[in-house]
């Protein structure tokens, strides 16, 4: 029941967000299933008249418990991954490293109401339509 809760209020900000062409949802096809730890997002900056972390200042300020990101780096480049003979430094993800410099992470939970998920939606699409360029 809670991971069931947590796929519909996922859903539900999917739909709310998805035709944003600034906005980038996660994708899910129609038999796919997530519980929803957290609902991340990206954004196409290059489609944007502002930086993430302006963004984000824009989302909280019109109530949205939002934070730029969701790790500062990728795992790979994390100071224990020093202690191999991999030489890491050398390792690049560019898929990853965008989507962690791109990313929004919204909390999402089985105890939300429909109405607040509404609410983080109507946020986001005042605020990308906003600095839409």
């Amino acid at each position: 029941a809670i991971a069931a809760k947590r796929a519909a209020l996922g859903r539900l900000l999917i739909e709310g967000i998805s035709d944003l062409p600034a906005i980038m949802p996660p994708t899910l096809a129609k038999d796919d299933r997530s519980s929803f730890w957290f609902f991340y997002f990206r954004l196409r900056l290059d489609r944007l008249r502002c930086d993430r972390a302006e963004f984000v200042a824009a989302l909280r300020a019109e109530g949205a418990s939002c934070n730029a990101g969701y790790i500062p780096v990728p795992l790979y480049k994390m100071p224990y991954f020093g202690l191999t003979s991999m030489d890491y430094t050398q390792v690049k993800c560019a898929e990853a490293e965008a989507i962690l410099s791109t990313g929004v992470m919204c909390p999402l939970n089985e105890g939300m109401a429909e109405a607040l998920i509404r609410d983080v939606g109507a946020a986001v699409r005042k605020v990308a339509k906003h600095y839409t360029a």
